[in-house]
């Protein structure tokens, strides 16, 4: 079973996309958002992710706050009633939900 920390992440003040996603106001680019969704889905997951079918981005991220992804899986139409399509959100330490949608996968 894995543990919270397997799904925590931070975004340092330092990255390189701060200086222009926004000046004195770093708000982190919601691209780097889902590529964190996609990096956690690896280690939740074998399966690849095909697509999203929507995100939301409730709240704005900013640097050096602590977040976590979360996952559930949800269960296809098909005969096998195996799940091709996950939940998602980020919430962030004290709660806050920053980001939520769901994603496909196969294989």
């Amino acid at each position: 079973m894995m543990q919270d920390s397997d799904y925590h992440f931070i975004i340092k003040a330092s990255a390189p996309y701060f200086a222009g996603h926004f000046p004195n106001n770093p708000v982190v680019p919601g691209a780097v958002i889902l590529e964190k969704v996609l990096l956690k889905w690896s280690v939740f997951s074998a399966c690849k992710v095909l697509g999203f079918d929507y995100c939301k981005f409730t709240h704005p991220l900013l640097a050096e706050v602590h977040c976590w992804v979360s996952f559930t899986p949800l269960k296809a139409g098909n005969s096998n009633n195996q799940p091709t399509k996950a939940d998602f959100k980020i919430t962030s330490k004290d709660n806050t939900l920053i980001c939520k949608g769901r994603l496909v996968y196969g294989g």
